[in-house]
This record gives structure tokens, C-alpha cells and sequence, in this order.
């Protein structure tokens, strides 16, 4: 009897009225955790979103970076990539315009081709007519204290040129030498003049250095002239210290001179053909 009164009373319409709010609180709190869930797979969607942005947004500034840090020569980029920096260019150019001007001066200076243009010409030629004194002394030192150096002392400073052959070259020794080691005891006196005791301690270090570059030479026949200008400056110091002149002869073999003993004979060069 009670079963069966229990049973309609679940199976009565109060019943089911009982049954409604319940089913109703979990239906609503069933919506709650749908609209949460979507919420956090929306928010996680934004999330994913937001970090693609910020590696694309890193990615794009390093690429960035690398193109400011390494720029390729200008030989390895293609026109248009040249044509895309001409104020870079431009402006380089024209910071470059004075160290451009006072090389080609330079260069001026030590060489014997034409200049450019007028300017650099002008400038190059007050520059030699300045300095030919002291490259005159220069040589005659270079002569006396270190004659290995004497091919660029002499002949790379714009002021002569080398010459073409050997026994060209053992003429201009025989015409200059003398000239130019007089201009150095000019300039040796002038410092003792102007100071004694500095002049003479100049005098003497250079007479030791000459002692110690000219001591243990010994000429060597088989060489021919003009071809070591140590070995012809000690020939012509020989002849017009010890010869009494300028009076020497010389042998030609081919196109090749040698230095032989000519006793007897007038101031002069003499080529004795064989």
C-alpha cells in the first residue's frame, strides 16, 4: 500500500512539479559551463593569435636589423639596389672630396705622369719646388749613409725619373752624385752653425754610419755599370779621389758595360768597344 502511494505520488503532477526546478537549475548551470568553456577556447584562440603576431612582429625586426648591419659591396649588388641608396652615396662622395684632392696631390707629388687638372698641377708643383733642396740633401745622405735606398729616395719622389738602362743610369751618378752629396754637408754645416754642439754630434754619428755602410765593400768586375749604383758610386769616388780625375775606361759586351783600368788617359769616359 505504501509502495503504490509512493508511486503515485512521484507519478502525480505534483511530483513533476517537484522534478521541474532541479532539472531546470541544471540545465542552467549546464549553459554556464558551455558559455564558459567557449569563452576560454575564445580566449585561447586570441592568445595563439597574439603570440603569432608577436613572432611574426620579432621575426621582422631581426630581418630588419640584419639589413642595416650588413650592407653588400657595391660591386656585388645589382643596379637597382645601387640606384636605392644615392643619398648614401651622394653623401659620401662629398665628404670624400678632400682626402680625393690631397691624394691625387700626393700621388702628384711622387710621380712623373701628368696631373688631372690644374689645381692638383699647380699644387704639385709648389710642393716639389718647396721640398728640392731638402730631396737634394736627402739624396746626398741616402748617397753617403745608405745607398740600398737610393732607387726610392731617388727616383720615386716625382723629381726624376729612373733611367731606362743601366749605363744611363751610371751617367746620371757620374753628373749628379757629387752635387748631391754636396747639398747634404751644406745642410751638415748649416746645424753646426746654428748649434755647435748638436752639429757635431750630428757629424759624428754620420761619420760612423759612413764607416759602417762603406767598410766592407769590395767591387765586383763581373758587374756590370750602372747596374748597382753602390758599386758605381764607390767606382767614381775612387776615380776622383784616388784617380786624380774622371778618367776610366770601359769595355762593352753586348749591351752590357764593364768598368776597366785605363792608366794614362785624358778626364774623360772612355768606351772601348770589343
Amino acid at each position: 500500500m505504501e509502495r503504490g502511494t509512493t508511486s503515485s505520488t512521484l507519478d502525480s503532477p505534483f511530483g513533476s512539479q517537484l522534478n521541474t526546478p532541479i532539472d531546470e537549475k541544471f540545465q542552467s548551470l549546464g549553459g554556464i559551463l558551455r558559455i564558459q568553456s567557449s569563452d576560454f577556447a575564445h580566449v585561447e584562440a586570441e592568445d595563439k593569435d597574439g603570440l603569432v603576431k608577436e613572432q611574426a612582429a620579432t621575426t621582422a625586426v631581426e630581418s630588419r636589423n640584419e639589413d642595416t648591419t650588413y650592407e653588400p659591396p657595391s660591386e656585388s649588388r645589382s643596379p637597382s639596389e645601387r640606384s636605392a641608396r644615392p643619398n648614401q652615396e651622394s653623401t659620401s662622395a662629398t665628404s670624400a672630396i678632400p682626402s680625393d684632392l690631397f691624394s691625387s696631390v700626393v700621388n702628384e707629388l711622387f710621380s712623373s705622369s701628368e696631373p688631372a687638372s690644374g689645381v692638383e698641377y699647380v699644387a704639385s708643383c709648389i710642393i716639389k719646388v718647396l721640398f728640392f733642396l731638402p730631396w737634394c740633401a736627402l739624396v746626398g745622405g741616402t748617397i753617403l749613409l745608405a745607398p740600398e735606398y737610393l732607387e726610392q729616395v731617388t727616383f720615386c719622389t716625382g723629381y726624376t725619373s729612373s733611367p731606362s738602362t743601366p749605363i744611363h743610369r751610371f751617367a746620371h751618378w757620374s753628373e749628379y752624385a757629387a752635387t748631391h752629396i754636396l747639398s747634404f754637408f751644406v745642410f751638415l754645416g748649416s746645424v753646426v752653425w746654428w748649434n755647435l754642439p748638436l752639429g757635431l754630434l750630428l757629424f759624428s754619428g754620420v761619420t760612423a754610419q759612413i764607416i759602417m755602410a762603406w767598410s766592407e765593400f769590395a767591387v765586383d768586375p763581373n758587374v756590370p755599370l750602372g747596374e748597382d749604383d753602390k758599386q758605381t758610386l764607390y767606382i767614381l769616388a775612387q776615380k776622383f779621389a784616388f784617380g786624380g780625375g774622371a778618367s776610366m775606361g770601359v769595355k762593352c759586351l753586348g749591351s752590357k758595360y764593364y768598368a776597366i783600368t785605363d792608366e794614362g788617359e785624358s778626364d774623360e769616359i772612355h768606351l772601348h768597344a770589343e
